[in-house]
């Protein structure tokens, strides 16, 4: 399916962003975390939709514990500290190593499912291949980088994006659904097609107000189980 222009990166670099529309961005967890301005800044380069990524813990078998929901959902409410509201998609970003030694790739990807909508957001998976082929729960962004790199990246069926090539001058290269909903760089739900349409925002108490918020002002993970009812679709 034919989609928009993309980039991720782990830091900034407008150099790069003339041409995209949609920019994936690391807002909580075991990575480099964006500033808020840093964002805002996309703007100026034309980015006019953000996808918020969290990282679990590398060094943990975090998805031991019942499938992982209390690392999880602790993600989910750092990346609400750092600014992002209710209506939001967010993603987790699971690396083909860690997704290697799971033997439960399914539940957690249900587990992420229910600690995004118990917090009112849109849950997306960035991962391989043979872990998104276990996730029924999520948007899923498709880790695949094919030599050579094609030139008309089309996102393939069954998927929401498509990361096609990885760390070319600083950059991932991504192509994205059209019409999906992701951030406006200052924040606000936006669905992003051939142009751009505002969604209903936040309660102004979803956001925390300040660029300098703390994500370790989050309790600690929860020892509960997820919901029982099923995630929803």
């Amino acid at each position: 399916m034919s989609g928009l222009a993309g980039a991720d990166s782990a830091t900034r670099q407008p150099q790069r962003e003339r041409g995209k529309k949609i920019w994936g961005v690391y807002v909580a967890g075991d990575t480099y975390i964006w500033s808020r301005a840093e964002v805002a800044a996309l703007r100026t380069g034309g980015i006019e939709g953000v996808l918020p990524i969290v990282v679990p813990s590398q060094n943990e078998s975090w998805w031991h514990l019942n499938a992982g929901y209390g690392s999880l959902e602790l993600l989910v409410r750092q990346a609400i500290l750092w600014g992002v509201p209710k209506g939001s998609p967010l993603c987790l970003d699971v690396e083909e190593g860690q997704a290697a030694a799971m033997n439960n790739a399914g539940e957690v990807a249900r587990a992420w499912a229910v600690a995004c909508n118990a917090h009112g957001m849109i849950p997306w998976i960035y991962s391989a291949a043979p872990f998104l082929a276990l996730d029924k729960f999520t948007n899923k962004w498709l880790a695949h980088w094919p030599d050579p790199t094609p030139t008309d990246p089309q996102v393939p069926e069954g998927y929401r994006a498509w990361q096609y090539a990885g760390n070319v001058e600083g950059i991932d290269l991504d192509v994205f659904l059209a019409n999906e909903i992701f951030l406006s760089p200052d924040l606000k739900p936006v669905k992003v097609g051939a142009t751009s349409e505002a969604l209903a925002s936040a309660e102004p108490e979803d956001v925390v107000s300040t660029d300098s918020a703390d994500p370790s002002g989050a309790e600690g993970p929860s020892s509960e189980p997820g919901p029982s009812d099923d995630p929803k679709s």
